[in-house]
């Protein structure tokens, strides 16, 4: 659990300087990530993340 702690301060830095819209998902879902531990839909979000772009 301790590389998602990090990852989700590395993207709430990033989103405070950057404010990117990409930034603020990955935000929300570092959030998510950390308070239900969904680490099996990891991928699948990965797959529809980047289908939309």
């Amino acid at each position: 659990m301790k590389q998602w702690s990090s990852a989700f301060h590395a993207a709430d830095a990033a989103s405070k300087t950057l404010s990117s819209p990409v930034l603020s998902v990955l935000n929300v879902y570092f959030y998510l990530l950390m308070k239900f531990d969904i680490c099996a839909i990891f991928p699948l979000w990965c797959i529809l993340f980047f289908r939309r772009l």
